[in-house]
């Protein structure tokens, strides 16, 4: 299918390759690009009040750590893994009413009235993108614009990707898993060298994973507009090994 642009106008960047059609006010709404992001309708108090907890938690934390030895400079924190301890309250009553009278008043804070920046009718077409289970919308693969294609297309030119097997090989497990520490922790050694630290091995083999997400990316500006693939690996298992892979290769860059 040849890429095909359905106004010559502000409205050229979305592109429909979809039986799906399109209103002048799904182009109108399109074109703002999947980056645009619309105000929340009302606040989310709920989200307050979490932003509020952490902002605490990071106040507790600095006080706590203070004059300390983890306060300076500590290599080994790059390779730890994240942790959700607060210091304990009532070790300074008033550094505690002063966290207790700030999240008070982010909770109380009146909402006045803020700038929206879409319309009722924009919104409710945003919902109707969203629930129509037949076409997926995606960003372009150079350029950034936005791409409207039939879901069955799409998934069925995901599922020919990952047929490759000269590319891709199934498997039924979780194979990272399966990586024996004795074996990872060689291979950190050699690759850390000096730098080597105990906690590598446990900051590369994270407990709670989940899949990475394979997904593609239209080249609309090529004939049959095909897929780039991409991987997007956050949260995955390998999300370690590559973060300290990286930390060591960083410094190679320049001499390449």
């Amino acid at each position: 299918m040849e890429p095909v642009i359905l106004r010559e106008d502000e409205y050229s960047s979305v592109f429909n390759l979809s039986s799906k059609r399109l209103s002048v006010s799904h182009l109108k709404l399109l074109s703002k690009g999947l980056k645009f992001a619309p105000v929340p309708p009302h606040v989310d108090r709920l989200a307050f009040r979490e932003s509020s907890e952490c902002f605490a938690r990071s106040l507790r934390l600095a006080k706590f750590f203070h004059g300390s030895a983890s306060d300076t400079e500590d290599k080994d924190i790059r390779f730890r893994k994240k942790s959700s301890w607060t210091p304990p309250t009532n070790r300074d009553k008033h550094f505690d009413a002063f966290i207790d009278v700030v999240k008070k008043e982010i909770m109380e804070a009146p909402t006045g009235h803020f700038y929206r920046n879409i319309s009722s009718d924009e919104r409710s077409l945003i919902t109707e993108l969203q629930n129509d289970s037949d076409i997926i919308i995606k960003e372009a693969d150079k350029g950034s614009a936005v791409v409207v294609m039939d879901k069955e297309r799409y998934v069925e030119e995901v599922y020919g990707r990952l047929r490759d097997e000269s590319v891709y090989k199934m498997v039924d497990k979780n194979v990272i898993v399966g990586i024996e520490r004795k074996h990872l922790l060689c291979s950190i050694i050699c690759i850390a060298g000096e730098s080597y630290q105990k906690n590598m091995v446990d900051f590369a083999i994270p407990n709670d994973t989940k899949a990475a997400k394979f997904y593609l990316l239209p080249k609309v500006h090529k004939t049959g507009v095909p897929g780039r693939p991409g991987i997007s690996g956050c949260g995955s298992a390998t999300v370690g090994i590559s973060q300290l892979v990286d930390h060591f290769i960083q410094p190679l860059i320049p001499s390449i």
